[in-house]
C-alpha cells in the first residue's frame, strides 16, 4: 500500500504539469485568434530621405532640398574665403527616399552632419620631400616661389642666377667666387591634388614647414692668388775671398693663381679641393755669393778653430792667482796649429812664458797669439791664409803639458776668444 501511495503522488505531479502546459497553449491560441480576427486600423506613412556619399551613409533628412542647399552654401563660403582657388565638386551624392510608419528626424543634427560631410575640396599642389607630403600650396607658381625662397635662405639671388645659367667663366678675378650649382640634397616634388582649403598654406608658412626637411647644397668655384715664397740660393764665387759674401739678387715672392671647388650645405663649408693652378708671377730667388778665394795676408773678421779637434782645457779668466789671458786647447786629433784668420806673421820666436809662439796681425784691428809650440811652420813677414798650418802644438815655455794657448786682441785690447770661435 505504501508503494501504491507513492506512485499516486508521482502521477499527480505529472497531471499538474500537463495542465499547466495546456493552459499556456490555450492562452497563446486565444491571443492568436484575437489578432487574426480583429479589425485592422489604417497607419499614416512618413517620407524620409537617406543621404549617402560614395555609398557611405551620412544622415537622414525630411527635406530633400536641404542636401542641395547645404552643398551650395559650402561652395559659396569656400569661394568667398578662397577666391582664387578652383573648387573641386563632391561627386557620388545619392539620396534614397523611403516611406516609414514613424521616424523621429532631428533636422538640426542632420544639417550639421551634412555640412561636415559636404565640405568641399579645392585643387592644390602637394610639396613632397623624399616622398613625404610636407605641405600644400595653391598653385605651381606658388610652389616655384617656395622652392626659390628655400634656396635663398643660403645663397644670394646673384649666386642662384649664376647656377641657373649653366655657364662658368674661363677666367676669374682674384678672390672671385662663381656659383656653379645649387640643389636640394633631398627629392623635391610638386604634385597636383585636392585638399581641404584649410590645409593650403601661404608662401611664408610653406617655407617654414619645409625648412627642417630640406638641405641646400651649393657648389662654388673660387679663385685666389697665393704667395709663393722665394728660395735662398748660395753660389760660390772664386773672385771673392773666403769669408766674404755679397747679395747678388734680392729675393721676391711669386704669385700663383689657385682655383678651388668649394661645397657648402646650408651655408656651412663641407669640402674644398684644388682643381687648377697657374703661375701669375714667377718667384725670384735670393742669391748670395760666397767667396772661395784664399784670403792671404788679410783677415775677414770671421775666425776659425785654431786646432784640429781638441777641447778647451782652460778658459779665460782668473787662474792660479793671476789672469789667464786666453784659452787652452788640448788633446787634438793631430798637432797642427792653424791660422784663425788671414794676416801677416809679426812674431815667431821663443818666450819665457809663451815658449815658442806666433803672433799674426790680421790687418783689420785684430791680432791673435798661438803659444807653447814645438815647431814653427811660418816666419816673420809671411802672409798667411785663414786655416793655414802655421806650427805644431807642443809644451814649451811655462806649460804643464802639450796644448795650445790662444789669445785674441782687438785694437790692442785682449778679448775672450770664445766670443769669436767655436769648435
Amino acid at each position: 500500500m505504501k508503494g501504491t501511495r507513492q506512485l499516486g503522488k508521482q502521477t499527480w505531479l505529472m497531471i499538474i504539469s500537463y495542465v499547466a502546459m495546456l493552459g499556456v497553449v490555450v492562452s497563446v491560441a486565444l491571443v492568436t485568434y484575437s489578432v487574426a480576427f480583429a479589425k485592422e486600423e489604417p497607419v499614416e506613412k512618413q517620407e524620409v530621405h537617406r543621404v549617402f556619399i560614395e555609398d557611405q551613409y551620412i544622415t537622414t533628412v525630411e527635406n530633400e532640398q536641404l542636401v542641395e542647399h547645404i552643398q551650395i552654401l559650402n561652395e559659396q563660403q569656400v569661394a568667398s574665403a578662397y577666391p582664387n582657388y578652383t573648387i573641386e565638386p563632391i561627386n557620388g551624392i545619392k539620396v534614397v527616399t523611403e516611406e516609414v510608419a514613424y521616424e523621429l528626424v532631428n533636422e538640426d543634427n542632420a544639417a550639421q552632419q551634412l555640412a561636415d560631410a559636404l565640405e568641399v575640396d579645392v585643387q592644390a599642389y602637394a610639396i613632397r620631400v623624399d616622398g613625404e607630403t610636407i605641405t600644400h600650396v595653391k598653385d605651381e607658381a606658388t610652389a616655384h616661389e617656395v622652392k626659390q625662397r628655400l634656396y635663398l635662405q643660403y645663397v644670394t639671388w646673384e649666386q642662384l642666377q649664376q647656377a641657373r645659367s649653366g655657364e662658368v667663366p674661363t677666367e676669374l678675378a682674384n678672390h672671385q667666387r662663381y656659383t656653379t650649382d645649387v640643389y636640394f640634397n633631398e627629392t623635391f616634388e610638386v604634385v597636383k591634388t585636392t585638399v581641404k582649403p584649410s590645409n593650403v598654406k601661404g608662401e611664408d608658412n610653406a617655407v617654414q614647414a619645409l625648412l627642417p626637411h630640406i638641405s641646400v647644397q651649393a657648389i662654388f668655384r673660387d679663385y685666389t692668388h697665393v704667395e709663393v715664397p722665394y728660395t735662398h740660393v748660395v753660389q760660390e764665387d772664386a773672385s771673392m775671398f773666403k769669408g766674404d759674401t755679397r747679395v747678388a739678387q734680392h729675393g721676391a715672392n711669386g704669385v700663383e693663381g689657385v682655383t678651388y671647388t668649394v661645397r657648402e650645405i646650408n651655408g656651412k663649408r663641407v669640402g674644398k679641393s684644388v682643381i687648377a693652378k697657374q703661375t701669375v708671377r714667377e718667384s725670384q730667388p735670393h742669391i748670395t755669393l760666397k767667396g772661395t778665394r784664399q784670403n792671404i795676408g788679410f783677415g775677414t773678421g770671421d775666425f776659425v778653430w785654431p786646432a784640429v779637434g781638441g777641447y778647451i782645457s782652460s778658459k779665460m779668466g782668473e787662474r792660479w792667482g793671476r789672469q789667464h789671458q786666453g784659452i787652452d786647447i788640448a788633446r787634438p786629433t793631430n798637432r797642427d796649429i792653424l791660422a784663425s784668420d788671414g794676416g801677416v806673421v809679426t812674431i815667431a820666436t821663443a818666450h819665457s812664458t809663451y815658449g815658442n809662439y806666433i803672433k799674426i796681425d790680421h790687418q783689420n784691428g785684430y791680432e791673435t797669439i798661438y803659444a807653447h809650440l814645438s815647431a814653427f811652420k811660418v816666419r816673420v813677414g809671411e802672409k798667411v791664409g785663414r786655416g793655414q798650418r802655421i806650427g805644431t802644438m807642443g809644451s814649451t815655455g811655462r806649460s804643464t803639458g802639450t796644448h795650445l794657448h790662444f789669445e785674441v786682441y782687438k785694437n790692442g785690447r785682449v778679448q775672450n776668444p770664445l766670443n769669436y770661435i767655436q769648435q
